[in-house]
């Protein structure tokens, strides 16, 4: 997991575009071995000089624009046999609200169903099934937060049972209640 904490302000409009798009939707990035020691490095450079708002500024470009190129650049192209994981992220979003099976994105990828999970596990780490609870969580979770939905209605639109279900699922794998978590703000 890779977190980052921007501040936009000062940013070229090159940059705000950048910005704009490497965050305008939730991405799972395969992020190389080049890019974990780009990120030791700047680790390193930042725990020594943090103090230095240039070499913030500089690093901090620098790791952006290499994630960018990672996600857009054109020589991004996916192996022969690898999963389109944009493509099957933009299905599960767009059908989020009904159950959806591994055989289903399984044809999504053209694959056999036992071919597809054994790559999307080995791409992402996660099965399919993990990765479509991930997603219903995170709907729920922005939902809460960005809006004043029932309830019912959120765990409806994110592929629950049950309102039951959506405040079991939030307990066990957050380990915050729709409650607390509509709160936090």
């Amino acid at each position: 997991m890779l977190i980052l904490d921007l501040d936009e302000q000062g940013a070229s409009t090159e940059g705000a575009e950048l910005l704009g798009r490497l965050f305008e939707k939730p991405r799972y990035p395969e992020l190389d071995a080049d890019f974990h020691n780009l990120l030791s490095y700047a680790g390193a450079e930042l725990a020594r000089y943090g103090s230095d708002p240039m070499l913030v500024r500089s690093l901090g470009g620098v790791l952006l624009r290499a994630l960018h190129l990672r996600l857009f650049g054109e020589l991004k192209r996916r192996p022969v046999g690898s999963l389109d994981i944009e493509r099957l992220d933009g299905y599960i979003q767009d059908n989020l609200a009904r159950r959806i099976s591994v055989a289903e994105l399984a044809q999504v990828a053209c694959l056999s169903p036992s071919h597809f999970h054994a790559q999307f596990k080995s791409s992402l780490g996660l099965t399919p099934h993990q990765y479509l609870l991930k997603s219903r969580l995170d709907r729920a979770a922005r939902l809460l937060r960005e809006s004043e939905q029932p309830l019912v209605r959120i765990a409806e639109e994110c592929g629950f049972s049950s309102q039951s279900a959506l405040t079991t699922a939030m307990r066990r794998y957050l380990g915050l209640t729709p409650k607390r978590l509509r709160g936090a703000d």
